[in-house]
């Protein structure tokens, strides 16, 4: 017994006494987390360890078959395995799958796997609308459409499908077969799905837009006869599902309410019976334009001319009146429009210049607010310039054919060249946390345009030399380049000329034309 010093405290005075050892189980980094818990040796057996099995508790050492909790049973040696399948249910090893699952949701529920995700993707891509060339409202909507319309959904994806197979110039055969019978795939879908359905005013409505995006598969393989089939099969579908809706309703055409997918699926329709398609851009300073059969001519629009607006409430409202003026120019007679306009007897080319002179009056508000703004808003400036040109072009047509003698021809250069200096300016402030869609969507298709109406060799240049400075992640910069340098004859490999004839598909059907064919 001693005593400490200073205190009242008495201890034993033990000075042999080995010092208490703490009971510690193997310190390993390694194991899953209830032998951690436990402090006890895992042997890391996967699926399982036997510690957690014969334990009953959950092991996490392996993310795939896992043996739950109270239904863990004695590993079976290798003679014992055939006859597992003999036992009972009740007799049988429980799994859970613990692997992270996403959240479910809209998507999931209506894209069978990752890949039709992908191409849907694609195609949503492919078709967005920036602004910076007049909106092609159709296209637009239907990534929205497809999401509740399966017909739709399986065109789209069969398109993404055959843009990697026949417009992807860094592919290979292998990937191009496989990726080809895929499109066909849900193509087959789509169609099969379209002649099971029966005659309703929802299944016309769905058949006519099918027929445009069939249009556009056939554009990107290649096969033109097919995609005026399937046009002239979606107008005459058109044409069936309106005159039934004014019969409904006991109206004509311009009196019939009409929503915003009825309104954007007329306007198209007619505006690819209005221009001729552009399917080959002169990229090689070689350029064809392909005219549909022409059933609109010497039929009436559903817009009369005598409506036209003293100006325009945005663009989108200018590109519309701006068809109808296509339309009236070049696909009916002017006489009944001299007559309800004026007594006296005006000729063809003054009745013609009248009519552009109107639309354009209107148009000029638009234009001036435009250039105003430039610096505020590009992509509103850029697609108002195009609109600028389309008209200059439309204005040199017309001399064309009424005073080809003529050396007075409006100068759209000047245009032409706005749009390629604001593109650049666009490109240059351009950051890769912007997105490739903006290089690609909203600068090369300007640019696209200004290579398809011009051909002023300095203007070109500077094209080339914009893009030589884009991003080297844009898909249409390198193959733009190399069809611009292509020696003029020289044919573009095949998956090149696929890509210059979806361009031209996609320029015709923002209304980037005008109803004559240029010189």
């Amino acid at each position: 017994m001693a005593k400490l010093p200073g205190t009242n405290v008495l201890v034993l005075d033990l000075p042999n006494r080995s010092k208490p050892t703490k009971k510690r189980g193997p310190n390993t980094r390694t194991g899953c987390k209830e032998c951690k818990r436990r402090h006890i040796k895992c042997d890391e057996g996967k699926p399982a360890c036997r510690r957690c099995v014969i334990a009953g508790l959950t092991c996490d050492i392996s993310f795939t078959q896992v043996p739950t909790r109270n239904r863990a049973i004695r590993p079976r040696e290798s003679g014992d395995i055939s006859s597992a399948s003999s036992t009972t249910t009740n007799e049988s090893t429980e799994i859970t799958d613990y692997r992270i699952l996403t959240k479910p949701n809209h998507i999931l529920s209506i894209f069978g796997n990752q890949q039709q995700w992908n191409f849907f993707s694609a195609f949503v891509f492919s078709s967005q609308q920036t602004g910076t060339v007049p909106i092609n409202t159709l296209a637009a909507l239907t990534p929205q459409i497809a999401h509740g319309d399966s017909v739709i959904r399986e065109i789209c994806i069969a398109i993404g499908a055959a843009a990697g197979a026949f417009a992807d110039p860094n592919s290979d055969a292998s990937a191009d077969e496989k990726l080809s019978r895929t499109s066909l795939v849900h193509y087959n879908r789509a169609v099969s799905t379209i002649t099971e359905a029966k005659t309703t005013n929802d299944t016309l409505l769905t058949v006519a837009v099918a027929s445009i995006l069939f249009v556009t598969y056939d554009m990107l393989r290649g096969d033109t006869s097919s995609a005026f089939v399937h046009f002239n099969h979606g107008r005459r579908v058109a044409d069936s599902y309106f005159d039934r809706r004014c019969k409904e309703r006991g109206v004509t055409i311009d009196a019939l309410p009409m929503s915003t997918l009825e309104v954007a699926l007329y306007e198209m329709v007619q505006r690819l019976t209005t221009y001729p398609w552009a399917l080959e851009l002169g990229f090689t300073r070689s350029r064809t334009d392909h005219k549909a059969h022409m059933y609109c001519e010497r039929s009436d629009h559903r817009y009369s001319f005598e409506d036209l607006p003293a100006w325009f409430r945005d663009l989108p409202h200018a590109l519309s009146w701006w068809d109808v003026v296509q339309h009236y120019l070049y696909h009916h007679d002017l006489a009944k429009y001299q007559e309800q306009q004026a007594p006296d007897k005006n000729t063809p080319w003054e009745q013609s210049v009248s009519i552009m002179q109107k639309w354009h009056n209107g148009f000029l508000p638009l234009l001036q607010h435009a250039r105003q703004n430039k610096t505020q808003d590009l992509y509103t400036y850029m697609s108002t310039c195009i609109l600028e040109a389309l008209y200059l072009e439309a204005l040199t047509n017309l001399h064309l054919k009424f005073r080809p003698d003529s050396n007075v021809f409006p100068d759209n250069r000047s245009v032409y060249l706005e749009i390629v200096r604001a593109a650049r300016e666009m490109q240059e402030n351009w950051s890769q946390a912007r997105g490739i869609a903006v290089l690609d969507n909203a600068v090369a298709r300007p640019l696209i345009f200004v290579m398809f109406k011009c051909r002023d060799a300095s203007i070109r240049q500077e094209i080339q030399e914009i893009l030589l400075k884009f991003d080297p992640s844009s898909q249409l910069a390198l193959p733009l380049l190399v069809m611009m340098n292509r020696e003029e004859g020289e044919e573009l490999p095949p998956k090149l000329r696929n890509v210059e004839r979806a361009l031209g598909w996609h320029l015709t059907a923002c209304g980037c034309n005008s109803g004559a064919s240029s010189p």
